[in-house]
């Protein structure tokens, strides 16, 4: 491999943390200063489209309008129209299935509820669009967003083992 080569592969690896929520940026002074709970459970983990991180934020701070439109944008800029409305879509359902399975009723399942509903209505008219790029580019079609890692802490309750298994 060149050097050149090298430089090439570099500036298109991008860096994503998955989880880029308010509650995962540290600032001081009202300027970035560190960035938390990254979990890179196995090689090519932590690799992707880093508008799927700022779709996060995106989802996070929907109900805050300045913020809103800020991140549409440069969202927009990154992934394009189809991928960040995938993007949302995708964190619709994983926010609201969080909420409802560990704080139902309360103040954070509902404004999850209200940002998803906020959000989705803002996606449908990109649907017919989000189809004819899925027709032309199908190899992305089977791009895969990680899983969230395994649960943890008091409400976490590990599945039973089938029998003769460890």
């Amino acid at each position: 491999m060149t050097a050149a080569d090298l430089a090439s592969a570099l500036q298109e690896l991008q860096v994503v943390h998955f989880d880029m929520n308010p509650a995962n940026i540290l600032q001081a002074g009202g300027r970035l200063s560190g960035v938390v709970d990254w979990t890179i459970p196995f090689d090519g983990a932590g690799q992707g489209d880093r508008g799927f991180d700022i779709a996060t934020l995106l989802f996070y701070s929907y109900d805050i309008q300045q913020t809103r439109q800020a991140l549409w944008d440069h969202a927009l800029k990154l992934s394009g129209l189809p991928w960040t409305t995938v993007y949302l879509c995708h964190l619709c359902l994983r926010q609201v299935e969080w909420s409802r399975r560990y704080n139902l009723g309360s103040a954070d399942d509902t404004r999850f509820t209200a940002i998803a509903q906020t959000v989705l209505a803002t996606a449908k008219p990109a649907l017919p669009l989000l189809r004819s790029s899925l027709r032309q580019h199908p190899g992305r079609a089977a791009m895969t967003i990680p899983p969230r890692p395994p649960c943890s802490g008091p409400r976490y309750r590990p599945r039973p083992q089938p029998c003769g298994r460890p």
